[in-house]
């Protein structure tokens, strides 16, 4: 969460709307009412991404709830499949102290950058989900068709163009799109040797 920039009275919002308006692009406004509970005025991306960040803690949360017999890593596997197959064993241990390390610091600030893992930074992460589940076909330059002999994959006598995502720190996401489905692939948490 984005730390309030700005306190304005409603009345700023009609003689000055312009300079609360230019405040809320630099961050989230408090806006006082005198007949009504406090709002905050913030960017629509902004929410959105603190809602995501919420979710994922809130995952984080009901992992480590689920029954002290089943170890942590295989109670990560719902909420974040990525534990699953995707990883190594040594680096199933590496995500899963990982995400105990973020989840650790969400409730002083919901910053969730500060872990060594790549594939498990909260923003990155969150940016990532918002991107395949909204726009996984869109080519950007951290998106984009693998080439080569890497450029398909085949499921179920089937051929897709595979995919890949690109988060910070190297870290990367092979998947493949079948109709509104976006199926995870590979995820490698540092640049994979097949493209270099």
């Amino acid at each position: 969460m984005v730390a309030i920039t700005r306190t304005v009275r409603s009345s700023e919002l009609s003689r000055n709307s312009r300079e609360v308006f230019e405040a809320a692009d630099q961050g989230p406004v408090l806006i006082t009412r005198r007949d009504g509970d406090t709002l905050v005025l913030t960017k629509a991306s902004q929410a959105e991404h603190d809602r995501l960040g919420l979710e994922f803690a809130s995952a984080i949360v009901a992992a480590s709830l689920a029954p002290d017999a089943i170890p942590f890593v295989e109670r990560l596997r719902g909420p974040f499949p990525v534990a699953g197959p995707l990883l190594r064993p040594g680096e199933q241990e590496a995500y899963a102290q990982e995400v105990v390390d973020v989840a650790r610091d969400v409730p002083r600030s919901l910053d969730m950058t500060s872990c060594s893992l790549p594939c498990t930074r909260g923003d990155t992460v969150v940016d990532a989900w918002d991107f395949l589940t909204h726009r996984p076909e869109e080519t950007t330059p951290t998106n984009y068709r693998l080439k080569g002999d890497l450029a398909t994959v085949t499921h179920a006598n089937k051929i897709h163009a595979r995919w890949q995502h690109k988060l910070s720190g190297g870290a990367r996401m092979w998947f493949y799109v079948d109709g509104q489905t976006v199926h995870l692939i590979d995820v490698h948490t540092r640049h994979p040797n097949a493209t270099k």
